[in-house]
C-alpha cells in the first residue's frame, strides 16, 4: 500500500487519536508552505473538506506576480502543478525522519528493539554470535533480500541496527510491508535463539 492510499484510508475510515493528529501535523509542518497547503486541501486535513485537483488549483494563487498562465485559470495554479506538489509532499513524508513519528503514534512500528532482553538468560557473547550470522539464514523473500544486499546489510546485527534506527526505510524497494516481514523474521530468529 502506498503512503498516498494509507493516508486516505486513515483519514476516511479511522477514528483518530490526538497522538496521530499531532504526529501528522508535526510531520506536515516540516514541508514547504505550498506542499503543506496542497496536502491539507487534497486530503481534508485540519477540518478542511477534501478537494479535487481542480478545486485545489483554483484555491492556490500563483507565486509570481508576473505569472502568465492560461486564460481559464488566472486565479490559481494548474492542476498539474497541484499534482506535482502533492507527489513531492507525499515523497517527503515517506522519509523515515517524518514517517517514524506517524507510524509510532498508530502503533504500527515495523521494527522493535532487539536487545539482550530478547534472548533471556544468555550471555553477551552468545548474542554477539547471533548478530554475526549472515542474513541468508533468515530465508527472506528474494525482493527483500536483494534490497538489503543493495543497502549493504550482510549480517543479522547490521539488519537489527537498520531496523532499530529506521534506516531500513531508506533502502530501495523496502516499504512498510517488507519491513514488517523483516521484523517478524528477526523476532522469530532471536526468540528461538538462532534456530530458524
Amino acid at each position: 500500500m502506498r503512503l498516498n492510499d494509507l493516508l486516505y484510508e486513515l483519514l476516511i475510515y479511522w477514528n483518530f487519536e490526538t497522538a496521530f493528529i499531532e504526529a501528522l501535523n508535526k510531520s506536515i509542518d516540516t514541508l514547504t508552505p505550498r506542499e503543506k497547503e496542497v496536502l491539507i486541501h487534497r486530503y481534508g486535513l485540519n477540518g478542511v473538506e477534501p478537494k479535487t485537483l481542480d478545486a485545489t488549483a483554483k484555491l492556490l494563487k500563483p507565486v509570481s506576480k508576473h505569472w502568465k498562465g492560461n486564460s481559464q485559470n488566472r486565479d490559481g495554479i494548474t492542476r498539474e502543478r497541484v499534482r506535482q506538489l502533492q507527489a513531492k509532499g507525499l515523497r517527503k513524508l515517506r522519509h523515515p525522519h517524518r514517517l517514524k513519528p506517524i507510524l509510532k503514534s498508530l502503533g504500527l512500528m515495523p521494527y522493535k528493539t532487539f536487545s539482550q532482553q530478547t534472548v533471556k538468560g544468555e550471555t553477551r557473547s552468545f548474542i554477539d554470535r547471533l548478530n554475526e550470522q549472515p542474513i541468508d539464514i533468515l530465508n527472506l523473500p528474494t525482493k527483500i533480500y536483494n534490497s538489503l544486499q543493495n543497502g549493504n546489510i550482510k549480517t543479522i546485527g547490521d539488519l537489527r541496527d537498520a531496523c532499530e534506527s529506521g534506516d531500513i526505510f531508506t533502502f530501495r524497494n523496502m516499504g512498510f510491508t517488507s519491513s514488517q516481514v523483516v521484523a517478524r523474521k528477526l523476532e522469530e530468529y532471536y526468540s528461538k535463539g538462532g534456530d530458524v
